[in-house]
C-alpha cells in the first residue's frame, strides 16, 4: 500500500486501477492499494487525478511521492511542473 501525496496542490482522485473514485473530493494525500498479481507478474497501482491549478498563483514545480520512507528513498518521488 502507498500513501500518495502531491505537495502544495490539491487534486481530485478520478480513478484507481481503472475504477472510478466516488464521491469525488479534493485531497492532498490518498492511499493507493498494493500492486496486483497477474499471470504476467506484479502490476503497480495506477491513479488518474485532476489537479487544481486554476489559481494563477499556483505555478512552479511540485513534488509528489509516497509517504513510506523506504519507498520514497527507493525512488518513488518525482515532480510536476505547472507553468
Amino acid at each position: 500500500m502507498h500513501d500518495f501525496r502531491i505537495r502544495q496542490v490539491h487534486f481530485v482522485p478520478v480513478s484507481v486501477n481503472g475504477v472510478a473514485v466516488l464521491p469525488r473530493t479534493w485531497a492532498d494525500t490518498v492511499n493507493l492499494p498494493p500492486r496486483r498479481r497477474t499471470a504476467r507478474g506484479a502490476v503497480p497501482s495506477t491513479m488518474r487525478v485532476l489537479l487544481d491549478v486554476r489559481d494563477p498563483v499556483v505555478r512552479g514545480t511540485f513534488v509528489y511521492h509516497c509517504h513510506i520512507f523506504d519507498h520514497e528513498d527507493g525512488g518513488m518521488m518525482a515532480t510536476i511542473r505547472v507553468e
